[in-house]
């Protein structure tokens, strides 16, 4: 889906955790199944513990 806008969620669910995305990255709040470590290995975002 494209981008419409900028700051426009404050939270995203996945099949592997609950992120929070801000202006210091994106905030790890709960993962289901893989460590904060995993999921960055797999990302091309810092992930904030």
């Amino acid at each position: 889906y494209p981008l419409t806008g900028t700051a426009c969620v404050s939270l995203v669910y996945t099949d592997h955790g609950v992120f929070a995305p801000g202006p210091d990255g994106v905030r790890v709040l709960e993962t289901y199944g893989i460590t904060v470590a995993q999921l960055q290995d797999r990302l091309s975002v810092d992930l904030l513990p």
